[in-house]
């Protein structure tokens, strides 16, 4: 499905953009040689987003399938020592998003010169990924132009999974993720006399003991949901007990009705722990990225077209991840699926998000031609 030349010309593609990492809403030049590639393969397309392009093969309103890549590098210095390093001091492609950009350049080039397609295939390079919420930019900028999209389908590379597996399961894979934002008041004063204070500090500590047993105790054990309070903030001298900590963290869950329910349960917490002591508490929840959840009937769809690719196999039993994808906008608008890719081999042992990772390019083939079953299957089951 993948000839020699093409390959060639991806693994040239994507080792050229890990050379050339771009953050987040940065991607002028990416989108450049994305926009070069599709005029190439005779495909159009409009730009979305700022950086963001969406192309097509065809625009009428027989049945369409989304297909999408994420373009943004992140901040983080190289040390991987890779030829193709990155050219850009602390910036650099550690999360195969130019693996995945030259994947979906592929299928594209393939699937534009398919003729016999049973309807529609739009094709999302989508920016800002890494917590820029790019998906929804290019949602409210009209990523669908207007046109029917049925089913909507993305891959991600995993080292932690051996290269010739795929992981794919319906319902929850990655997490909604949620920034907690905590102000404690109390009184300050002295550390030699706290009783004349109230002390935010050790209000701050019982709550925490408390949230973090929250999971435990309060919420069903068979409900994924991830608490942590990763920063404090309060006096700066170690005589003084201050008026005011702050904390900060994350809430991950993977259910849609988790995330509405869990942050109800904080705030009743600390507002019985500052009861209890005269304190004053206020939570903000900021959030994040939604749960990222995958429809049975196109999870099915996406294993059958792994399945079909000589050499690899399917495992439907892999844990969901309790990091977050922002992808889980597009599968809130419609039936998608969101799979795993496995790179992992001797060569490729680092995980995605450390300096030492590289894009195993031995995926390249697999993932154009699984884009491809993906499209000709998910549009042979569209009414």
């Amino acid at each position: 499905m993948v000839d020699d030349p093409l390959l060639k010309r991806l693994v040239a593609v994507r080792r050229d953009l890990h050379q050339h990492p771009e953050l987040r809403f940065e991607e002028r030049r990416t989108s450049k040689i994305v926009r070069a590639f599709l005029d190439d393969v005779g495909l159009p397309y409009v730009e979305s987003a700022g950086t963001g392009v969406v192309a097509w093969t065809r625009d009428d309103d027989r049945p369409t399938v989304l297909l999408r890549a994420d373009l943004d590098a992140l901040p983080i210095k190289e040390i991987s020592g890779v030829p193709w390093s990155s050219t850009i001091d602390g910036k650099m492609h550690a999360c195969g998003h130019d693996g995945h950009t030259a994947i979906l350049l592929g299928a594209a080039a393939v699937l534009a010169r398919r003729k016999d397609l049973a309807g529609n295939v739009r094709f999302v390079f989508q920016p800002a990924e890494e917590g820029g919420h790019g998906a929804l930019r290019m949602i409210e900028d009209g990523a669908w132009r207007g046109t029917r999209v049925d089913r909507a389908f993305a891959l991600h590379n995993w080292p932690e999974i051996p290269f010739g597996t795929w992981g794919i399961r319906s319902g929850g894979v990655m997490a909604a993720n949620d920034v907690l934002h905590v102000t404690i008041e109390g009184r300050g004063g002295h550390a030699a006399d706290p009783h004349l204070t109230i002390d935010p500090v050790h209000v701050a500590a019982q709550f925490l003991v408390a949230v973090h047993g929250m999971k435990s105790r309060a919420i069903d054990a068979h409900e994924p949901v991830v608490i942590s309070f990763c920063t404090m903030k309060a006096a700066d001298a170690t005589n003084v007990i201050p008026d005011v900590v702050k904390l900060g963290g994350t809430l991950r869950t993977l259910s849609r009705a988790a995330r509405d329910d869990v942050p109800g349960r904080i705030r009743r917490v600390l507002d019985g722990i500052c009861a209890a002591y005269g304190a004053t508490g206020h939570l903000t929840v900021e959030r994040g990225y939604p749960v990222t959840v995958n429809d049975a009937e196109t999870a099915a769809i996406a294993a059958r077209a792994a399945i079909a690719l000589p050499g690899w196999t399917v495992d439907d039993t892999l844990t969901p991840s309790m990091g977050s994808e922002d992808f889980a906008y597009f599968t809130e608008q419609v039936p998608s699926a969101y799979v795993w890719m496995g790179t992992g081999d001797a060569d490729h042992p680092h995980v995605c998000h450390q300096a030492r990772y590289d894009f195993n390019d031995r995926a390249l083939g697999a993932g154009v031609s699984w884009f491809v079953n993906v499209a000709e299957q998910a549009l042979g089951t569209i009414a």
